[in-house]
């Protein structure tokens, strides 16, 4: 019997998204109405054998069943069936924060805060019915199913099994986010969940849970004995007032701790600053500006922060018709543009990257060390040992918490640990020229041996190779990785025969073909090759069959930069003047906004990084610097 041929009552139980200590949760068919397809919770089976909790169960689920917060999981039905208690959910097309962590990494400040102040409203709903959560955790917050330009919207979970004030202390719920209060057994109320809630927004603004060590006593030592940990004192550019945040949040007595959720919310979106909390004036309220935070309209929202992310949604294949790219009055810089402190005499001056879900550099700096290095903040990351990195083949890749660039340096591939500087070896590719990282997996291509070998970075073994399709003289390979319908994929460009052959990262499987080579973007829901040269061309990368040509006129640098601006793809590249930098848009091959200058001598490099949905742009000349911009201002100039 498969497990969609199992009854639960009405119910037809489907997959399982879902197993905890509390019991496990299956999407399934409520055949009884109209079979509306749900979320259904069966608790463990020891829960349902206690009389004490089946009642409080009960009295629980029909106060949660009343709430009608936006930012509540909705409850349809509980009850018990077969003896087994069972709660009918709104199933919710997404995944929960603890798996998006785990995908991105620790999130900007302003998406981590837009995400808190949703759970907050959420909460501070349920404390107003007289209901405390207990067990606020990541995993218990549902995100929706991105929608490209718009924000995070937050849904908390597990309100049914919550308990009611006038409970007593006690350590049950999830160790990591207990409150002193509960693990001594004082009496408990709404404030164990406005603790919980800040050690949350600590671990999205860090990637790190609140205190060290992974068994129960040690986590316990932390919540009664050790300071709340600063999020400052973790890499990247986390505004200081989030430290003050999170140590009233985390306070170990209750009474000075916030005592509303929401009051933890407003501080938090006050400490961001108006130039990251999103479109809130400096006048507004910090509520008003929270309500920004939770509107169906915002600037919290993540786009895909590298190239091979950019979207752009039409019907039918045809233009969409003239949209302005800008509209409205320009908007507030969210960066200084100027030349960065650190500066490069390498051909392959910087890699593009990301630690801790912020944008960095990998950089080859005067002195022929290597840096990585926060373009934003303007300032060190960390310093990789001697003669280890190779910046064109290198990048960060996050594996079980911890940021770790893999690089390929002649034959040898090796991880480096970006906090202590430890060297791993992985293996070895003799004559590498390509190279990808997409989540732990890597690809290497050889020149010698015509070979696309990939290989498991958590375990530091060989996953499998393959022959590239054409080998010769004057054929070269690159590699790049994108997500193609929810699968991670290699894409293999052959030049000479310019081609392009896209594989399965995990299993090496042939996915498409196109007679084409270009950067990677997705137009009309399709994955596309755009390359530029004299004309700027668009391919259907799953047919071959063009479906954009412009005319761009002069000379233009064919290793261009590709991101995206207000959901459109847009190209940066050198123009005539080979100091310069102009901006095209992909959809029309029009020009747009005013020429980026400083420079003072010929291009090198360029590259898009993300900031918070805003496309930054990195370039690097002959004269040594490495310059920032951005984009969305110089669009609307």
């Amino acid at each position: 019997m498969t497990i969609a041929d199992v009854r639960f009552g009405p119910y037809v139980l489907g997959p399982l998204l879902g197993r905890g200590g509390m019991g496990e949760v299956h999407r399934a068919t409520d055949t009884s109405q109209d079979d509306r397809v749900v979320a259904l919770k069966r608790l463990a089976p020891h829960l349902s054998a206690d009389t004490g909790y089946r009642e409080r169960f009960r009295r629980e689920c029909e106060a949660a069943a009343r709430l009608d917060d936006p930012h509540i999981v909705p409850i349809h039905r509980y009850g018990e069936i077969d003896g087994r208690l069972f709660l009918d959910m709104q199933l919710v097309d997404g995944r929960d924060l603890a798996a998006e962590l785990a995908h991105t990494g620790p999130m900007f400040p302003a998406r981590a805060v837009g995400i808190v102040a949703q759970v907050a409203a959420a909460l501070d709903a349920a404390h107003a019915a007289g209901l405390v959560h207990r067990d606020v955790k990541p995993s218990n917050v549902l995100l929706t199913a991105p929608v490209p330009g718009r924000p995070d919207f937050a849904q908390l979970a597990d309100f049914g099994i919550a308990a009611g004030p006038a409970a007593g202390g006690g350590a049950d719920g999830t160790v990591e986010y207990l409150a002193p209060e509960r693990l001594v057994g004082n009496p408990t109320d709404n404030r164990v969940d406005v603790y919980a809630l800040a050690c949350v927004l600590y671990e999205l603004l860090t990637g790190l849970r609140a205190f060290p060590g992974s068994d129960f006593a040690a986590q316990v030592h932390g919540h009664l004995y050790l300071p709340p940990p600063r999020p400052t004192d973790t890499f990247g550019a986390i505004p200081p007032g989030l430290d003050a945040v999170v140590a009233r949040g985390m306070a170990k007595d209750p009474a000075q701790r916030y005592q509303w959720a929401g009051a933890l919310a407003d501080d938090a979106i006050a400490a961001l600053g108006p130039g990251l909390a999103g479109p809130a004036a400096p006048q507004r309220s910090t509520t008003s500006r929270r309500r920004l935070l939770l509107g169906a309209a915002g600037a919290v929202a993540l786009a895909g922060g590298a190239a091979l992310a950019v979207t752009l949604t039409r019907s039918g294949g045809q233009p969409a018709g003239p949209s302005p790219l800008v509209s409205g009055p320009p908007p507030e810089p969210v960066i200084e543009e100027r030349a960065l402190a650190v500066r490069s005499v390498s051909p392959f001056p910087f890699q593009a990257t990301r630690v801790g879900g912020r944008p960095a550099l990998l950089v080859d700096d005067l002195d022929n060390r290597t840096r990585l290095y926060d373009p934003v903040a303007d300032r060190d990351l960390a310093w990789m040992p001697d003669n280890t990195v190779q910046i064109s083949t290198a990048d960060v890749v996050t594996i079980d918490g911890r940021d770790l660039v893999v690089t390929a340096r002649a034959s040898e591939i090796v991880l480096v640990d970006v906090q202590t500087s430890g060297i791993a070896p992985v293996g070895k590719h003799e004559s590498m020229y390509g190279f990808a990282a997409a989540g732990s997996v890597l690809a290497t291509a050889g020149i010698t041996d015509g070979l696309v070998r990939r290989w498991d970075l958590r375990s530091r073994s060989l996953l499998g190779e393959q022959p590239v399709p054409v080998t010769g003289s004057g054929v070269s390979v690159s590699l790049s990785s994108v997500e193609l319908d929810g699968r991670s994929c290699l894409v293999v460009q052959v030049t000479g025969p310019n081609l392009t052959y896209v594989w399965d990262m995990q299993t090496g499987e042939h996915v498409l073909e196109a007679k084409a080579i270009g950067s990677i973007a997705v137009l009309d829901g399709a994955p596309v090759l755009v390359s530029l040269g004299e004309q700027l061309v668009v391919v259907d990368l799953r047919t071959g069959a063009v479906v954009r040509r412009h005319d761009v006129g002069s000379r233009l640098l064919q290793e261009f930069a590709l991101g995206v601006l207000n959901g459109r793809p847009v190209i940066a590249t050198e123009g005539e003047d080979q100091d310069k930098i102009i901006l095209l848009d992909v959809d029309t091959g029009q020009r747009f906004g005013a020429p980026m200058t400083g420079h003072e001598a010929e291009l090198t490099h360029v590259d898009f990084v993300d900031l918070e949905g805003r496309p930054i742009l990195v370039s690097a000349a002959r004269d040594n610097a490495i310059r920032v911009w951005d984009v969305a201002v110089r669009a609307a100039s």
